[in-house]
C-alpha cells in the first residue's frame, strides 16, 4: 500500500475522465468521507489516512462524475483506481456515488479550490517533512465565467442546467409521441400558423422519444443531464409542446 502511487493513479483517473460537461452525484459529502475513512479496516491505516487536505478532496472532487454518451450510464473516476492495497477504498466511493445519481453540473468559482498538493512541516529537530495529499487541478473551463456562461453568479448557472435537465426530462416522460406525430403532420400540411419554425426541433424531439423508449428510468435522466444544451430540452415549456399533450 503506496499512498503515493495511489494519489497518482486518482489524479490520472480524473484527468482522463474529464469531458465537455462534468457533473456532480447527489451523495452526502460527509458520507463519502466516512465511507473512505471505513474503508480502512485497520484503524492505525484509517487514522493515517485521516487527512483535513484529503478530506476536503475526497468532499469537494470525489463525487465528480461523467456521463458515457454511448451508455448514458454514470462515469466515476474510481472506477479506473487500481492502487495494489486501495483496491477496496476506490470500489466503496464509485459504488456511493453511482448509487447516489447526478444532482448538478460541476463548475466552479474561479477562485474556488479545495485540498492541497502536498505541504511541508518543520520538525521540532529542525528538520521538515514532506506530506503528499489527494488533489487535481481543475481546468479552467469548469470555472465560471460570466462571460461564457451567461450568469452572474455559478450558483444562477447551476441552477439553470438543474431546471434544463428537469423540464428535459418531463418533456420525455410526459409528452406523448402519438401527439408529437400530429402536430408535425399538421405543420407539414401547412394547418398550424407559423409551425414551420418549430418543424426541424419536433422532428427532433420525436427521435429523442423514441429513443428514450429504449433506456430505463435512470439513464433517461442521466440523458437528459448530458443535453442540457440541447435546442429541444425546454420544448415542453414552448407554444408546441403545449400542443403534444
Amino acid at each position: 500500500m503506496e499512498f503515493k502511487n495511489f494519489k497518482k493513479d486518482v489524479e490520472a483517473a480524473f484527468n482522463n475522465m474529464i469531458a465537455e460537461n462534468l457533473f456532480v452525484a447527489n451523495v452526502d459529502k460527509d458520507l463519502l468521507w466516512m465511507g473512505y475513512l471505513l474503508s480502512f479496516e485497520d484503524e492505525t491505516v484509517r487514522q493515517d489516512h485521516n487527512c483535513n487536505a484529503c478530506k476536503s478532496f475526497i468532499r469537494h472532487y470525489g463525487k465528480v462524475v461523467a456521463i458515457d454518451p454511448q451508455t448514458y450510464k454514470i462515469k466515476t473516476f474510481w472506477d479506473d483506481v487500481h492502487t495494489p492495497g486501495y483496491e477496496k477504498t476506490a470500489q466503496a466511493l464509485a459504488k456511493l456515488v453511482k448509487e447516489a445519481g447526478i444532482g448538478d453540473v460541476f463548475i466552479q468559482d474561479v477562485n474556488e479550490f479545495h485540498g492541497c498538493d502536498h505541504n511541508v512541516q518543520l520538525l521540532p529537530d529542525g528538520t521538515t517533512r514532506t506530506w503528499t495529499h489527494l488533489y487535481v487541478t481543475i481546468p479552467n473551463s469548469f470555472k465560471f465565467n460570466r462571460r461564457v456562461h451567461g450568469f452572474d453568479s455559478a450558483a444562477g448557472y447551476r441552477g439553470d442546467v438543474r431546471a434544463r435537465a428537469g423540464v428535459f426530462e418531463r418533456s420525455i416522460s410526459e409528452l406523448k409521441l402519438e401527439a408529437v406525430e400530429t402536430v408535425i403532420e399538421l405543420i407539414e400540411g401547412n394547418n398550424l400558423y407559423r409551425g414551420a419554425e418549430f418543424l426541424k426541433s419536433l422532428e427532433e424531439f420525436r427521435r429523442t422519444l423514441v429513443a428514450a423508449q429504449t433506456l430505463s428510468p435512470e439513464v433517461r435522466t442521466n440523458y437528459c443531464w448530458l443535453n442540457f444544451k440541447s435546442p429541444i430540452a425546454k420544448i415542453r415549456n414552448t407554444a408546441m409542446g403545449n400542443f403534444t399533450y
